[in-house]
């Protein structure tokens, strides 16, 4: 999905649902705040253009929001989380929310808890994949038993520095010691400044880092060091290289095992291994969770991804943001086939017709029937191929599964 073409589809089997037929409180009454405080919910939706106001109201099913710098996406997912808590009494423990870092995950909180009031705000699972990743890791690794890993809970966290130094003591006793130098092989074969060592190096010319750089790439595509080894045609490294890197990552792997701890790629691949190979815990976290909304989807890689696939049980929703432009994280694996991969694996289809940004009258914000009413009247229709005209001939308006995007203009963001 492009910026500036706004996308609104239904799955496959063509259920289309109308947006909440409530919107709690009026903005001219300055919303209805939840218990524990909070500015309401109808106070976040006033002033929004229509592209917003349907991409935060939407029902029903799975969303795909493209949307860049300037268009309000921000708030948009603030009102759309704020409307699910709203709309069902226990829904703020069943929302989780993930973004790409700590900063963001705070600041969307502080926005909810504006909106719903901090004790609702604090129920909610907000924060990134690896925080998520290590939360079900801590509660349930030791299943991963019975695929043959013994981790034991307790485990520990190695970081990047600590990654280095176990590498570079595996090379230490391979005999792989690389002399200092400011700026490294890797660094100078990604930059395309240079080719790769010789392949009579063995793997010489590598630092510590570089072998630590090339073992996470691999594990961001869902490689494990036996792939790694199998599949060295596929690297850019010299086959003397491949075969030196290949020997440390397994011995990385072992070494990491016998400490029982984990690197932070392997927070994420070992969630999705304990996911996947394991129904029963999976299905417990299908309980957990029902609703859930990822910010700046565009840097997913493929096991964030794979750990979303999971995640979503077969009755919640799933609703992402990300714009193609904005991508931030190709040098750690963010894989742009992931939109059209959501949009396959969760069918989604195009629509029929879109509404432009137009910025919408104050009365559409006065009352809830107005709101409704201002709903009804938008141009989005049933999908291309999907869907039934009603009997008076007027189609359903709002789908039970989109691709959505946002554009700049209309009501500020």
């Amino acid at each position: 999905t492009k910026l500036g073409a706004m996308e609104l589809g239904a799955t496959e089997s063509g259920a289309t649902k109308r947006a909440w037929s409530a919107i709690p409180g009026g903005a001219g009454a300055g919303g209805a705040a939840s218990a524990g405080g909070g500015r309401g919910t109808a106070a976040l939706l006033a002033g929004m253009n229509a592209q917003q106001l349907i991409a935060a109201t939407c029902s029903g099913g799975h969303v795909r929001l493209a949307a860049g710098p300037g268009t309000g996406k921000t708030r948009v997912l603030t009102a759309r989380i704020a409307l699910l808590v709203a709309k069902e009494a226990e829904a703020a423990r069943r929302v989780m929310a993930l973004t790409f870092s700590n900063k963001a995950a705070r600041e969307l909180r502080e926005r909810l808890g504006a909106a719903v009031g901090m004790e609702q705000a604090e129920r909610m699972t907000l924060g990134t994949f690896h925080s998520l990743c290590l939360a079900i890791l801590r509660r349930d690794i030791e299943f991963l038993q019975r695929q043959g890993l013994q981790y034991r809970r307790g485990f520990a966290v190695y970081d990047q520095a600590d990654s280095v130094k176990v590498v570079r003591d595996l090379m230490r006793e391979s005999g792989l010691v690389a002399p200092p130098r400011k700026q490294s092989a890797f660094d100078r074969e990604r930059d395309g400044r240079r080719q790769p060592s010789p392949a009579g190096g063995g793997g010489r010319d590598l630092t510590a880092g570089d072998v630590q750089s090339i073992i996470s790439a691999w594990k961001n595509g869902q490689g494990d060091a036996e792939s790694f080894r199998r599949e060295g045609g596929v690297t850019s490294l010299p086959p003397s290289v491949h075969a030196a890197v290949a020997s440390i990552f397994a011995s990385y792997q072992a070494e990491l095992r016998s400490r029982n701890a984990v690197d932070y790629d392997d927070m994420l691949l070992l969630a999705v291994r304990l996911l996947r190979d394991n129904d029963d815990v999976r299905r417990k976290y299908h309980r957990f969770w029902t609703h859930m909304l990822v910010d700046e989807f565009q840097d997913t890689n493929a096991v964030q991804y794979e750990l979303l696939r999971l995640l979503v049980p077969p009755s919640g929703t799933l609703f992402v943001v990300g714009d193609a432009d904005q991508a931030i994280y190709g040098w750690r694996g963010a894989d742009e086939r992931n939109t059209a991969r959501l949009d396959v694996d969760f069918g989604l289809l195009p629509p029929a017709a879109t509404p432009p940004p137009q910025p919408l009258p104050a009365a559409a914000f006065t009352s809830p029937q107005a709101l409704e009413d201002t709903l009804a009247s938008l141009p989005l229709l049933i999908p291309k191929g999907g869907g039934t005209a009603p009997a008076g001939g007027a189609p359903d308006r709002i789908p039970g599964g989109a691709p959505l995007g946002l554009t700049p203009g209309g009501a500020a963001a």
